[in-house]
């Protein structure tokens, strides 16, 4: 059962049924075994028909564990982030001349999920390949470093406060992503702040501003710890 549309009219109310297949860079491979392809992760996802791409990205990526893709993510925010982009993505349907076709919009997607509704069995396949993301800061540029160039290790015990400040981030920014899911059909936005009454005055929430705001609140709650 989804919250989006209710229950799905495919298999048997779980959704459309895809194969998911996502390809993480291969930061760990090393350089001497080029022809070495990373490990890729293999998923099966249930898309509600009535989804927009927005929520078959968050829906992909929390079963996947990459929400933290969505931030530079130019689908999921509209195209809005147009240097960076964390995803190429590529749909297939079984048994026809359909394959390995990109995901670039809305219309796209509008496409795919006509395609895999015609299908028997209402399934189809998305292969998801993270990109090297540049214009990022690199947050080892501010380690510090010992004389002879290497870098020093961080204490255990920031590294696990950092996780679960991050951990919390990541359930605030699901929170707010189904606080401010927008159930108007013509808004052409999945989150957004109504701001007023006139579709036209609702305001885009990105994956930028959830992470901002969750940020936000955890650095409230912990500032606040501290005063007592």
């Amino acid at each position: 059962v989804n919250s989006v549309g209710g229950i799905s009219a495919f298999n048997d109310g779980k959704g459309l049924w895809f194969n998911i297949e996502f390809i993480p860079l291969g930061l760990d491979v090393p350089k001497r075994c080029k022809n070495v392809k990373p490990k890729s992760i293999n998923k099966v996802v249930y898309i509600h028909e009535d989804y927009w791409l927005s929520d078959m990205l968050v829906k992909v990526l929390e079963v996947l564990k990459q929400c933290d893709l969505l931030e530079h993510s130019g689908l999921y925010s509209n195209g809005q982030v147009l240097d960076i982009n964390s995803l190429t993505i590529t749909y297939s349907i079984p048994k026809t001349r359909t394959k390995d076709i990109v995901l670039e919009g809305e219309d796209d997607f509008t496409k795919m999920v006509g395609q895999v509704q015609a299908k028997k069995n209402a399934e189809g396949t998305l292969v998801l390949i993270e990109n090297k993301r540049t214009n990022v800061p690199d947050s080892d540029d501010n380690d510090t470093r010992q004389p002879n160039g290497r870098k020093k290790a961080k204490k255990q015990s920031q590294t696990h406060e950092s996780n679960t400040e991050e951990e919390e981030q990541d359930r605030i920014i699901k929170d707010l992503q189904n606080q401010y899911h927008c159930e108007d059909k013509a808004c052409p936005y999945n989150i957004c702040w109504p701001a007023g009454t006139s579709v036209n005055d609702h305001v885009h929430l990105t994956f930028q501003h959830l992470r901002l705001w969750a940020s936000a609140i955890v650095v409230d709650f912990i500032m606040s710890s501290h005063s007592y």
